[in-house]
This record gives C-alpha cells, sequence and structure tokens, in this order.
C-alpha cells in the first residue's frame, strides 16, 4: 500500500485541480468526489481532487497525495463516511476553489497553509466564498488584460502587469511561467495572493488596484487627442497622474520610475482607444459587487 505523501509548495505550484473527476470506490463509499470528507487513521480526509489514479486531500489544513486504491484502502477500515453537503452545506466545489487552495499552498511554506486555511477546508470556502468568488473575477480580467497590453503596450505589461503577477509567485522561480498557460490560473494566482498576504489585507490590495486603472484610464482620455513624444511628466496634469500612479503601484510592492511612467503613458497614446477599452473593462471588474 502506497503511503500519502505531502504535498510541497514546490510540487503545488505545478498541480491542476479538476473538480469534475472523481474514483470508484464502491460499497457504501459509492464515488469520491471533491468536496467530501472520509474518516481514516490520521483524521478526516477532505478531498479536492480525484480520478483513478490519485486523490489529493486536505488533513488539518495540510495538503496530501496519494494513489487512489491505497486511499481507498484506507478508508474503508473506517466506514463512517461524511458528504460534504451534510457536513458543511457544499454539494461540490468549483474549479476556481480547488486551484485557489493549490495557490495557497504553493505560496506557503511550512505550517504557513494550515494557519490561513484552518483545519476544515471546505468551511474556510465557504467563509470566504463571496470574497473569493469576487477576487477570481478581478484577476481573471487583470489577465485578460495583459494579454491584450502585451503588444499594444510592453512596457506597461512588463512594468506593471507582469510585475504585479511576479510578485505573487513565490512557490518557485520557475513555477509562475509554466502556471501562466495551465486551466484556471486565475484560481491558483487568487490563491497565492490570499496565502501571501491574508484574507484581511487582500481586499486593501485589490482597492489600491481598482485605483491604478482608474487613472491609467484617465491617461487614455487625457492622451486621446496628444502627440507621443509631446507627452512630459515633469510637468501639468501628467507629472500629478504619474505621481499618483507610482504612489499607488508601491503600495502594492510595485516599483516604477518616473521615466516608466512617461514611457507607459506614450505608449497608451498611440493606441488611446483601445487600452481605454481594456481600462474600462478592468474598472467594471473591480466595481462590480
Amino acid at each position: 500500500m502506497a503511503k500519502p505523501i505531502r504535498i510541497t509548495p514546490q510540487m503545488a505550484a505545478q498541480l491542476v485541480f479538476n473538480p469534475s473527476m472523481s474514483a470508484h470506490a464502491g460499497g457504501i463509499w459509492g464515488t469520491i468526489r471533491p468536496g467530501q470528507n472520509y474518516m481514516a487513521s490520521d483524521g478526516i480526509r477532505q478531498v479536492v481532487h480525484a480520478d483513478n489514479s490519485q486523490i489529493f486531500y486536505f488533513v488539518k489544513g495540510e495538503l496530501w497525495g496519494q494513489e487512489a486504491q491505497s486511499f481507498i484502502s484506507e478508508i474503508r477500515t473506517y466506514p463512517a463516511i461524511r458528504g460534504a453537503q451534510g457536513a458543511v452545506g457544499m454539494a461540490m466545489l468549483a474549479e476556481f476553489q480547488v486551484n485557489l487552495l493549490l495557490g495557497i499552498v504553493a505560496s506557503s511554506t511550512g505550517v504557513g497553509a494550515a494557519i490561513v486555511i484552518g483545519t476544515d477546508v471546505f468551511k474556510f470556502l465557504i467563509t470566504n466564498k463571496e470574497n473569493f468568488g469576487k477576487w477570481h473575477r478581478m484577476i481573471k480580467a487583470v489577465l485578460k488584460a495583459r494579454d491584450t497590453l502585451k503588444t499594444k503596450a510592453p512596457i506597461l505589461y512588463e512594468r506593471v502587469f507582469d510585475a504585479f503577477l511576479r510578485q505573487l509567485w513565490t512557490a518557485s522561480t520557475s513555477g509562475m511561467p509554466a502556471a501562466m498557460s495551465k486551466p484556471d490560473t486565475a484560481g491558483k494566482l487568487t490563491g497565492a495572493m490570499v496565502g501571501k498576504f491574508g484574507t484581511k489585507v487582500l481586499q486593501a490590495r485589490f482597492s489600491v488596484l481598482g485605483a491604478v486603472w482608474i487613472i491609467l484610464s484617465t491617461v487614455a482620455s487625457k492622451v486621446a487627442t496628444s502627440v507621443p513624444s509631446a507627452i512630459s511628466v515633469s510637468v501639468g496634469e501628467y507629472k500629478k497622474l504619474a505621481e499618483d500612479l507610482i504612489r499607488q503601484l508601491q503600495a502594492i510592492g510595485v516599483s516604477l520610475s518616473q521615466k516608466d511612467a512617461e514611457q507607459i503613458f506614450r505608449e497608451i497614446a498611440k493606441n488611446p482607444g483601445e487600452i481605454a477599452r481594456v481600462f474600462a473593462e478592468l474598472k467594471a471588474a473591480f466595481a462590480a459587487p
């Protein structure tokens, strides 16, 4: 029988969970699905991913993985089974929720994930369901905007969007680029933010990001009739906008120089209409309840 393996932050950075998958256990255990609790020798195992090859679960705030048949053999020793729906009112887990949990583990060290999540992972998800859904939507909007700006405004893409996202990916130096191409990147990045900052600090950070989008949207409106080479952040309205942008980004750990700000403003002036639409979508995503 294969023993469970504790999932490290580096391992979590490479995993992707799919809550629609399941494993057949048979008998009174039926089908093992994410969102269910099973009693075993190490305590209540809260399943977040299951297939016929492997099953991943939380025990006391720690993420573990085990070969499916070994997992089934162990829970058969403990015939008391509790479905998550009856225990905490959750019938199924959304894809972003299980990958959010991966992001929390990936951004944590030692017992960090257990401190954030607590001993009941399903209760943790339900308690924070509204905020997690909202933050996930915001990160999806950021990733969508990032794809557009990569070619239209490469300096803005690199100095603001990529700088912001890269500071979140703390699990490994090589984990972030690979993760960015995997399913539900937004879920994992949302989890990384929760793991890095905690739920209380995170809302303030998203408020700052909302202010950044307003500043950049204002820039797009003002430069629509400007010649890019004529833009200067040393005088007038552009100076104030640049100072506000630099200050707001500093509040979320992103450094931007005055020269960077001027280059960004000139980039926006080359495609003001398209970039204005990008920031209008971001503002809407961040303003929605």
